[in-house]
């Protein structure tokens, strides 16, 4: 996975930020992401459309990377995460044309 720059809400560009568990290089492999239990159970990975967005939820000190939301949905699917949550919703559908399930 390569991280990018960018911060708007995955469409044009397709980019979201993630929260990882530490602070990402580029040459220290793939960032260690991060999936949280949802009050189902299931597991969900999160996603932000911005910046704010994601310090807002886990606060300044939480270290991110940018990535291609397609790319986090097929990630995160390899190794057993099913969904992924942006901005708190669920996707309705995967890739880059996903847009945020609005319940």
């Amino acid at each position: 996975m390569s991280a990018s720059s960018g911060s708007r809400w995955p469409g044009a560009d397709g980019i979201v930020v993630v929260p990882v568990e530490r602070p990402w290089h580029p040459d220290a492999g793939d960032p260690a992401l991060r999936a949280e239990r949802q009050p189902d159970g299931s597991l969900a990975g999160l996603a932000y459309s911005c910046p704010t967005a994601l310090v807002a939820a886990h606060g300044d000190g939480q270290p991110w990377v940018a990535v291609g939301l397609a790319e986090l949905v097929s990630t995160l699917g390899r190794l057993g995460v099913p969904r992924v949550l942006v901005d708190g919703h669920p996707l309705g559908g995967s890739g880059e044309d996903a847009e945020p399930e609005r319940l």
